[in-house]
């Protein structure tokens, strides 16, 4: 009777400790056909990601604030600037920079010289910094003759942008220009979304010592063409991981994601659109 009692009894605290973490885990993320749209009234936060291969251009904005994360390749300019145009964007308050490699931040002179204005530039990398693929003294010297204030921000620096809470996360004492990203937390209401720039295995340990890395959503690192440190995806925990590049240089990142259960998109294959009202993320692609 004892044994029986005491199996009951344990059945009930397994059922009752499952459903709580049930509850904890919260489905957040969904599909366009998944989940009702939003209604035309709410409030939103949306990043479009562009559709470019092996580079990084997302633009996120609230409907009233706008931000370019990073450019691309200078030679991506043009889908970069359809997507602009699709969206109807001729002025972007800011453009914010992980660090100076020339798919990341390529897109900024080509991006001036078609007459986009911009508010400011964020660099986490000092003015004059060179090096392999590195474009920044050029990119310093175009915004300056075009009168673009830059702002230097370091790690836990936050960026006004409405209701959202942006945080800046970075090592500041990595070794490579790569592990020296500069990685954005952006949380709306009850949501979050990590933009992740290409820190690599190294830096990515270091990060989750110090920072919440919780997020609802992720970019995978550096374009996943190296697979993530299986630390930092814990830590991280998303529910869906979108890709700045294809399906070809990126199998072991793949097997990781689908071992670990998380669907994940690429970016080639058409411009994605991430959305949130604060309570729930709705991912489309076109």
């Amino acid at each position: 009777m004892y044994k029986r009692w005491m199996a009951a009894l344990l059945t009930v605290l397994l059922f009752l400790c499952t459903s709580a973490c049930a509850e904890t885990a919260e489905k957040r993320v969904f599909l366009k056909a998944e989940t009702e749209a939003f209604s035309a009234d709410e409030e939103l936060l949306t990043l479009y990601v562009c559709p470019l291969t092996g580079a990084d251009c997302m633009f996120l904005t609230d409907g009233v604030h706008t931000m370019l994360v990073d450019s691309g390749k200078r030679i991506d300019f043009p889908k970069v600037h359809a997507m602009l145009e699709q969206l109807g964007i001729t002025h972007i308050d800011r453009i914010f920079n992980s660090h100076p490699h020339s798919d990341h931040i390529g897109g900024v002179i080509p991006l001036l010289e078609a007459g986009f204005s911009v508010g400011e530039f964020i660099t986490v990398f000092p003015h004059d910094y060179t090096g392999n693929a590195i474009v920044q003294r050029s990119t310093m010297k175009t915004l300056e003759a075009y009168g673009i204030p830059v702002r230097d921000m370091k790690d836990g620096e936050k960026i006004p942008f409405g209701n959202a809470d942006i945080t800046l996360m970075r090592h500041e004492n990595a070794k490579t220009d790569n592990d020296a990203s500069a990685m954005l937390m952006v949380r709306f209401g009850e949501t979050s979304m990590l933009l992740t720039g290409d820190v690599e295995y190294i830096s990515q340990w270091h990060l989750i010592q110090k920072n919440d890395v919780k997020a609802d959503l992720m970019k995978y690192p550096h374009h996943a063409v190296s697979r993530m440190n299986p630390e930092f995806l814990a830590a991280v925990n998303p529910e869906f991981v979108f890709i700045t590049h294809g399906a070809t240089d990126t199998k072991a990142a793949q097997r990781q994601l689908q071992n670990a259960g998380i669907p994940f998109c690429f970016a080639t294959r058409g411009l994605i659109t991430i959305q949130s009202n604060g309570s729930k993320w709705i991912v489309i692609q076109e």
